[in-house]
Formats: structure tokens, C-alpha cells, sequence
């Protein structure tokens, strides 16, 4: 059951930091609108994509 519990932790872990990665890249306009201002947003969007991605995933692989 832990490395069950380790394996997701990674996993979400992983997912997080695509959906940040993704994106920046997806807000790189934004960014050059806004400047350095604009990347705490992006990281806030990525890290709440990143959770309910990983809610989702894990949901439907529990089943």
C-alpha cells in the first residue's frame, strides 16, 4: 500500500511540473505583457492543473 502511496506522490509530483512547464510555454505572451509579474500566476495555474490532472488520473485508475 505505501509504495502504492510513493508511486502517485511521483507521479503527481511529475504531472505538476509539466502542467507548469506547458504552462509557461502556453503564457509566454502573457509574459511578455505582464513581465516578471506574470509568473507567480502561471506557477499557481500549473501547481491547481497539476492536482486535478492527478485527481482525475488516479480516480480512474483506482477503478
Amino acid at each position: 500500500m505505501s509504495e502504492n502511496n510513493n508511486s502517485k506522490n511521483a507521479l503527481g509530483c511529475i504531472l505538476i511540473i509539466v502542467c507548469m512547464a506547458v504552462s509557461i510555454l502556453i503564457c509566454q505572451p502573457v509574459i511578455s505583457i505582464l513581465g516578471d509579474g506574470a509568473y507567480p500566476i502561471i506557477v499557481i495555474v500549473g501547481v491547481l492543473l497539476g492536482k486535478f490532472l492527478s485527481k482525475v488520473f488516479f480516480k480512474e485508475n483506482d477503478e
